[in-house]
């Protein structure tokens, strides 16, 4: 009798060992690595970059506000919709809308999320932490290659392109969960994907055919049946990147609804303008709003200047 009990509590342990495997798998490829603070939801502080100077062009911001307004209506998203763009090469943000919501821009921190892969699977492939094969998998293989980044390289990765000073803590960090930043960030780290260089002038890659790599891969990201072929504007090469997690809820953890982002440039041969699109607040796991939302700017941005 007492050896079928101890046989019973192994088979139970053994199913409840399995089932939270399960949930965190599921859990982790839906964006909520684990039920975690939100670590770096924090005021700037000393030592932490401040991003890109503004400078509000009035005409393109009412263009941004526009496709934020139309957006919103169209999506529903529960908490709004931010629109971001900066321009190049000044590197200045020259439009910040948000509808929907009374959280400004400049202050709204989110997850990068997948944003984040390019860049990182990048610099670690120069860096021989992983293969360039690594770099070209996709689904569970692909974020397993990115989480066997050590986490003080993509510490100095995160610091270098968005300038967060705390790397995620946890190892997903190098696949930009648990760091948080502001779509300020996010274009100053595309600012300098299209550039080459930081601000200060370092190349952002010494290896050149790498550097090609990286933004043929960005442009791949917009192709017809790719994950954001709905950003892609007829006659102008975008080079973008997708990216999502789960909504954080304050003193509650991770809700049911999600929070979708798309940041990129174009022309991708000559780049003028960068825009991060976030939708906060929408269910599935598709990126057709935040993509449509950022061939609408795209679109815009680029007849104003015909």
């Amino acid at each position: 009798m007492k050896k079928r009990i101890f046989q019973i509590c192994v088979m139970t342990a053994a199913g409840a060992a399995l089932w939270g495997i399960c949930c965190g798998w599921t859990a982790y490829t839906a964006g909520a690595v684990e039920k975690r603070p939100a670590v770096n939801v924090k005021k700037t502080t000393a030592g932490e970059r401040k991003g890109l100077p503004v400078e509000i062009d009035a005409r393109i911001q009412k263009i941004v506000s526009r496709v934020a307004q139309d957006s919103f209506v169209k999506w529903k998203p529960e908490d709004g919709v931010h629109i971001a763009v900066a321009k190049l090469p000044e590197r200045k943000v020259v439009a910040m809308a948000r509808a929907g919501t009374e959280m400004p821009t400049e202050r709204f921190k989110l997850e990068p999320a997948h944003t984040v892969l390019p860049v990182m699977l990048a610099k670690a492939s120069e860096a021989k932490l992983i293969s360039r094969a690594d770099t070209m998998k996709n689904g569970h293989a692909l974020f397993n290659a990115c989480g066997s980044i050590d986490k003080k390289f993509a510490g100095s990765v995160l610091k270098d392109f968005y300038g967060v000073t705390a790397a995620s803590e946890n190892k997903w960090g190098s696949c930009g969960f648990g760091v948080y930043v502001t779509p300020g960030q996010m274009l100053q780290a595309y600012c300098s994907v299209a550039a080459g260089t930081f601000s200060d002038g370092r190349k952002i890659m010494q290896n050149e055919e790498m550097y090609r790599q990286l933004l043929q891969d960005l442009q791949k990201h917009t192709a017809p049946r790719a994950i954001a072929a709905a950003a892609a504007v007829p006659g102008c090469r975008i080079a973008a990147r997708t990216g999502m997690s789960r909504k954080f809820i304050p003193k509650k953890g991770y809700g049911k609804l999600n929070v979708k982002q798309i940041v990129g440039f174009f022309p991708a041969d000559a780049p003028e303008f960068v825009v991060v699109v976030v939708m906060d607040g929408v269910s599935g796991v598709y990126q057709q709003e935040v993509s449509e939302t950022f061939r609408d700017t795209a679109s815009a941005l680029l007849k104003k200047d015909n």
